[in-house]
């Protein structure tokens, strides 16, 4: 360890708060977008996460960085604009906004991905009927066929499966190695 003269202390403590900055900075917000872009896409490839259909929430996770001039106010963010991202994260009771039910896409009504072909009143030639089981079902007639297109339902209860708090959690010694990394080279760049 470097041995320091009074004057050559006070210097490098001077210095040591943009000399963390610049190499802390950097380094974490290569952490955060591999977080939000690598970890967050995973999870939504199938178990223990969501499955992609659109591509929507994996696309809807970014990052922010404040307090950009000083040590002591920098702060990382990972975010995501999807709206639907905190039901997924949490769960809980989903009803309709704008109508009486939600509509469920069936197997008819969905494109390979499992993405809704369209929304329920895009479909032609369709009627309601219960089902054997006791739902409302929206059919269409194609033909001399009737295709179940749509569930409909006041409320679905939607578990917590999306899993970035957990993700973030399990990531802690990521974090801490990225920062020990950032630290050692300050230190270094101070002769410390």
């Amino acid at each position: 360890m470097a041995t320091f003269s009074p004057e050559q202390l006070a210097e490098a403590l001077q210095k040591a708060p943009s000399a963390f900055l610049s190499q802390f900075d950097p380094a974490m917000r290569r952490y955060l977008r591999g977080f939000a872009q690598g970890t967050m896409a995973k999870r939504i490839t199938g178990r223990p996460g969501l499955i992609n259909r659109t591509g929507a929430l994996r696309r809807s996770f970014g990052t922010a960085v404040t307090g950009e001039g000083s040590v002591d106010t920098w702060a990382g963010t990972v975010y995501t604009t999807s709206p639907y991202a905190r039901m997924q994260e949490f769960g809980g009771t989903q009803t309709p906004k704008k109508s009486q039910f939600l509509t469920i896409p069936l197997a008819s009504a969905r494109t390979g991905a499992g993405a809704s072909r369209g929304g329920a009143r895009s479909f032609s030639n369709t009627f309601f009927a219960k089902s054997k089981a006791g739902n409302l079902l929206m059919f269409q007639k194609q033909g001399k066929k009737i295709v179940p297109l749509f569930v409909l339902k006041k409320s679905v209860s939607i578990p917590p499966r999306l899993g970035m708090r957990s993700a973030w959690e399990q990531d802690v010694d990521a974090r801490r190695a990225v920062l020990a990394k950032a630290t050692k080279a300050a230190l270094d760049g101070l002769g410390a």
